[in-house]
């Protein structure tokens, strides 16, 4: 503040402050213009263009970003699941497109990596098939005993998009007249969490991280936060003294340094609120405007009063208040009290631009989640290109979806169960234990799944018959888009043609004349 302020200041303590005020402004319209003159700042960062100059934000890491806020959104996923039909719909779209009825490993060894003749080759790879299958189907697959692998996958898949993540741990539990130890406990997210009263920096939303960032290890609750108030964390490392996972963490990474998933739901979760707040009332208005009922009115006579209002207990009062209700219902007649008429304002359902009005809508959820607005609603009305279009979107999003699944649950319990068959000599693996490549080379294996939706099933038949021929593709990958095994249908099918040929007669058809 120079003299002439100062003097100001003391003789006019208010015009000073204007004029300190009007000071500032300028200085920051100077600063304004000259940061925004220039790239950025002459379109997104500007400060100054009437679209962009309330348009105020803050910045903040993944910690401040996501994990201060993830405990509202996961119970706002949770509420839009079990209340709102579409967004059940969305989450059940991904378990069902991703898993299905379960994704199934099939061996997929090199035996020149191996070291091993091709012969060994299969025939280790059907020992695998046959072996991990027989544990996955069992229920003592689950810590539970509840569900069989398969089944877990499609829980943990339906969790992991519902609350932003979920958490796996691979068990070896003793279980009489079980052979097999191993099992799989789902934690749900909300048991992730930090120590009560906890102030350590490292640790946020229950992972913990050590000094070079690198996650350390997981605090879960012993009780589900919204079944007990009082719950108690038990720390977990993530890795085990041989530098396997203790812990398997499942979700979809949107930044660096970021611990915990974010719900699927969450960009749209307001469009979803509304549109199902909006569908409410639409449906309340046609079922009103569908009812008929009819209205009896009284004449009205000077001064008339009703000889039972004096006198009444309030239980009485009460009673006769209830009887006297006027309802809407189907073919409901009410009577009206002396003068009393009723005026009623016609809703006009069902309403003509519901339809148009709700497409829109989906169609900006659509893009939210990366899911086109006919397969979120199972609804193809369009041309078979612009519904194939439809489809193919889609489905790329649910093989990337389906592939983080693979890497971080399927696959890891593979390869733990693998381990554990080998170390009890259910398994002769050559090489096995000499380092981590060859274990990572008999523990290759393709994921099959459910195939995608065919709308015209000739013409992609078709055009996978033309590639074949033209040797950019094979009956095994076709196989696996069709969601089927190629040994198992190879298979299948010479048992069906050498069962046709020793039961038709000589010149016959096989079938009974």
């Amino acid at each position: 503040m120079n003299l002439m302020d100062k003097g100001i200041s003391y003789f006019n303590p208010e015009k000073a402050l204007k004029r300190t005020k009007a000071r500032a402004q300028i200085s920051m319209l100077d600063r304004n213009f000259n940061n925004n003159d220039q790239g950025y700042g002459r379109s997104g960062a500007s400060r100054v263009k009437n679209a962009l100059k309330a348009f105020f934000t803050k910045k903040g890491g993944p910690d401040k970003d996501i994990v201060e806020n993830l405990e509202l959104l996961r119970q706002r996923s949770r509420s839009l699941y079990m209340g709102v039909p579409i967004a059940a719909g969305i989450l059940k779209k991904y378990r069902t497109s991703v898993v299905g009825q379960g994704l199934v490993p099939k061996p997929n060894l090199n035996s020149e990596n191996l070291g091993i003749s091709e012969e060994e080759a299969r025939k280790i790879e059907k020992q695998l098939k046959r072996e991990f299958n027989a544990w996955a189907k069992s229920q003592n697959a689950d810590a539970m005993r509840m569900h069989n692998f398969y089944v877990l996958q499609g829980l943990v898949m339906l969790s992991w998009v519902m609350n932003g993540d979920v958490f796996v741990i691979p068990k070896l539990k003793a279980r009489k007249g079980v052979k097999n130890k191993l099992c799989v406990q789902v934690i749900e997210a909300d048991r992730i969490k930090n120590p009560l009263g906890s102030l350590d920096e490292a640790i946020k939303e229950g992972v913990e991280i050590d000094e070079d960032g690198e996650i350390a290890a997981y605090h879960i609750a012993n009780k589900h936060p919204g079944d007990a108030t009082v719950t108690e964390t038990v720390r977990v490392e993530a890795y085990n003294k041989f530098g396997r996972r203790n812990i398997l963490h499942i979700f979809e990474p949107e930044r660096p340094d970021q611990r915990r998933g974010v719900p699927l739901l969450a960009p749209v979760i307001e469009s979803l609120k509304q549109i199902g707040r909006y569908s409410e009332a639409e449906l309340m208005a046609a079922v009103v405007s569908g009812m008929f009922t009819v209205f009896i009115e009284q004449g009205v006579e000077d001064e008339e009063i009703d000889p039972g209002q004096y006198g009444m207990d309030e239980e009485e009062r009460a009673f006769r208040e209830e009887s006297e209700k006027i309802e809407l219902g189907n073919g409901a007649i009410n009577i009206l009290k002396p003068g009393e008429k009723v005026n009623s304002a016609n809703p006009g359902r069902p309403n003509a631009n519901y339809k148009l009005f709700v497409d829109s809508i989906y169609e900006e959820i659509g893009s939210g989640i990366e899911m086109p607005k006919e397969v979120m609603l199972n609804h193809f009305t369009s041309s078979y290109t612009a519904a194939r279009a439809s489809l193919e979107e889609a489905w790329r999003r649910f093989l990337s979806v389906r592939e983080i699944l693979v890497n971080y649950f399927c696959q890891p319990i593979y390869e733990e169960f693998i381990l554990g068959q080998v170390a009890k000599g259910k398994l002769k693996l050559p090489g096995y234990f000499d380092d981590e490549i060859m274990r990572k080379e008999y523990s290759r294996a393709t994921w099959v799944g459910p195939n995608k939706i065919s709308i015209d099933p000739f013409k992609e038949m078709r055009a996978s018959e033309i590639a074949l021929d033209l040797n950019i593709t094979n009956r095994e990958i076709i196989s696996q888009e069709k969601g089927y095994d190629f040994d198992e249908v190879i298979t299948q099918k010479l048992r069906e043609d050498k069962y046709i040929r020793e039961n038709t007669p000589e010149g016959g058809t096989g079938e009974e004349e």
